[in-house]
C-alpha cells in the first residue's frame, strides 16, 4: 500500500471518531492535502507509515487469567465454592455459605453452575430455578457471583460474604455486608410492607485485631417472620439471605468495575465469612501492632494463593488469642484463650488473578 493510500485509510479511519481526530490528522499533514477530497496538492514528503499503528486502536488482547479456589469445611461443610470459564467470553465465581441445616445447602451443591452462570441473567436464573425447589425453612445461604470479562467485573452480592477486588494493588471496590447495622438494610426493613421482624438482639463477639489478639465487637441478630404465620420464624445474623423460602425479601448489591487489560493488574478474591473473620484487612486498630498486622495481611492477600490463605485463616480459627474484653472502661484487661470447636467456621475462597 501507497504512502496516499495510508492516508487515504487513517483519514477514512479517523472521521469515524469525530471532529477531534480530524484535528489530529489535519495537524498532522499540516494543511498540505485536501482531507475532504484526499487529494494530493502538493508533492511534498508523505505522512510516514509509523504514524499509522500510533494512532490505531489496540488489538483487543485474549481474555487471560488464572482462577483458583479452596474450601475447608471445619465446621458443617456448608460453603459452596465454584469457578468456570465461558469460552473466550468470561471467567466466573460462585460463592455461598450455607446456614442452618442442609436442606438448601445441599440443592447449592447439586446445581448445575456452569449452565447457571453461562446465562445472561445468571442471578435471575438462580432464583428461577431455587423457586422450585423444596427445602426447609431454617436452611439458606449468602450469595457471591462474580463475572471476569475482558475490560470489566460484573458482581452481585446478598449476605455478609465478600468480594474483595484490587487494580494496581489498590482496593477498587469491596461489597457492604448486608447487616442490620448496614444503614441502607436498616431502612429497606424499616419501610418494607413485605418482610416482617419480630425481633433484634445484640450480642458481642471477639473480632481479631491483629495477628495475636483480639477485642470484643456488637453483632446483631434479626428474627423474620414468615408472611400470613405467627409461629414459622427464623434468626439470621445477615438481612438478607437465599433460601429461607425468600423470608429475607432480596435488594442484592449490583455492581461492575471497568479496568484495562493492557496496563491494570486485577486481582479478585471471594470468600465467605470463615475466611475474611480471620483477616486484618478491614480492622479499625489504631496500634503500631494491628496496623502491621493489617499490611501483612494485605499482602498475603496480594500474593498468596487461595490454599496458601485458607491455610492461613484455618490457623488462626485454631491458635491461642489475648482477647481484651474490657472494652473502653478496662481497656487492658485479657484473658488468653482459643475458639471453642463450636465457634470455628468453615473457610470458603476463590481468586482470579489477570497475567
Amino acid at each position: 500500500m501507497s504512502d496516499f493510500s495510508n492516508l487515504c485509510f487513517l483519514q477514512h479511519f479517523l472521521r469515524e471518531k469525530g471532529e477531534k481526530s480530524n484535528q489530529i490528522i489535519n495537524a498532522i499533514i499540516k494543511d498540505e492535502y485536501d482531507t475532504d477530497e484526499c487529494k494530493l496538492i502538493t508533492d511534498i514528503p508523505i505522512l510516514p507509515l509509523v504514524v499509522l499503528p500510533m494512532l490505531l486502536p489496540p488489538l483487543q488482547k485474549p481474555l487471560q487469567g488464572t482462577i483458583e479456589s479452596c474450601v475447608k469445611g471445619l465446621s458443617k461443610n456448608q460453603d459452596v465454592v465454584r469457578t468456570g470459564k465461558k469460552g473466550e467470553e468470561y471467567f466466573w465465581i460462585i460463592c455461598c455459605d450455607g446456614h442452618g441445616n442442609n436442606s438448601f445447602v445441599d440443592i447449592l451443591k447439586a446445581l448445575d453452575w456452569q449452565e447457571i452462570m453461562e446465562h445472561p441473567n445468571s442471578y435471575y436464573y438462580l432464583q428461577s430455578k431455587l423457586s422450585t425447589c423444596h427445602y426447609t425453612i431454617n436452611s439458606g445461604s449468602t450469595l457471591c457471583m462474580v463475572k471476569i470479562y475482558e475490560d470489566k467485573i460484573e458482581c452481585t452480592s446478598i449476605g455478609d460474604s465478600r468480594v474483595f477486588i484490587y487494580k494496581n494493588e489498590e482496593m477498587e471496590y469491596t461489597n457492604t455486608p448486608h447487616l442490620y447495622s448496614n444503614e441502607a438494610e436498616h431502612r429497606r426493613l424499616g419501610s418494607s410492607t413485605t418482610v416482617k421482624i419480630s425481633n433484634v438482639r445484640y450480642e458481642m463477639f471477639p473480632a481479631i485485631t491483629s495477628e495475636t489478639s483480639m477485642k470484643q465487637k456488637q453483632l446483631s441478630y434479626v428474627t423474620f417472620l414468615q408472611k400470613n404465620t405467627t409461629n414459622n420464624s427464623v434468626t439470621l445474623a445477615m438481612t438478607q439471605s437465599i433460601g429461607h423460602y425468600n423470608i429475607t425479601g432480596f435488594a442484592p448489591e449490583f455492581k461492575t468495575i471497568k479496568y484495562d487489560s493492557h496496563m491494570d493488574k486485577i486481582r479478585v478474591i471471594v470468600g465467605t465469612d470463615g475466611f475474611f473473620d480471620m483477616s486484618l484487612v478491614e480492622s479499625t486498630g489504631i496500634s503500631a501492632e494491628e496496623e502491621a498486622g493489617r499490611e501483612k495481611d494485605k499482602q498475603d492477600l496480594l500474593q498468596l494463593s487461595a490454599e496458601e490463605l485458607a491455610d492461613k485463616a484455618e490457623k488462626r480459627w485454631k491458635q491461642q488469642w489475648k482477647y481484651y474484653y474490657g472494652g473502653s472502661r478496662f481497656p487492658n484487661l485479657f484473658e488468653e484463650t482459643a475458639f471453642d470447636k463450636s465457634s470455628i467456621d468453615d473457610i470458603g475462597i476463590a481468586i482470579w488473578s489477570s497475567l
